[in-house]
């Protein structure tokens, strides 16, 4: 269900509160039905969750079911507790999570990744997997650089401090 621009879910022992970074969020059916290869078919009972927009992603908190009277209160305590900011002129996204912790992240226009705080903490995206945010045989996303292999043809492109660079 969703209320105040957040999408709440709950199981018999969970509970989620999922805050979109962008009020144009929307769900779509997977594509099973449409699948390219057999891993696919185990998504057929799924819906995913599309955020657009210059602040893509969202923040999700999990907690006990049993931490809660029920899930109204569940979600009228992340209403409260919890709170997002948004500085679209300097790309700045923060979160703050019903226990308290911070989250920060600065949106970039000159690489595939962001900078960002945990509780005032510089996290490194860069030190992810080398693997990098997102890897198919046709998509791999990390380190700056963005791979599309198709046709047997392989397009690069890797953001610097200068622009971008294609090959």
């Amino acid at each position: 269900m969703e209320k105040d621009g957040r999408v709440f879910l709950r199981s018999d022992r969970v509970y989620l509160a999922i805050t979109p970074f962008s009020n144009e969020h929307y769900w779509i059916d997977s594509l099973a039905g449409n699948s390219n290869s057999g891993n696919t078919d185990q998504f057929q009972d799924y819906a995913i969750l599309v955020v657009p927009g210059p602040f893509s992603g969202y923040a999700l908190e999990v907690h006990e079911s049993d931490s809660f009277l029920n899930v109204e209160e569940f979600m009228q305590r992340m209403q409260a507790e919890s709170d997002l900011k948004i500085n679209v002129r300097s790309r700045i996204e923060k979160y703050r999570s019903s226990s308290g912790d911070s989250l920060e992240m600065v949106y970039r226009g000159d690489a595939l990744h962001a900078t960002g705080r945990i509780n005032e903490k510089e996290v490194t995206f860069t030190d992810w997997s080398p693997a990098g945010v997102y890897t198919s045989d046709v998509l791999a996303i990390g380190e700056g650089v963005l791979r599309l292999k198709l046709g047997g043809k392989v397009q690069t492109m890797k953001w610097t401090k200068n622009g971008i660079e294609r090959n």
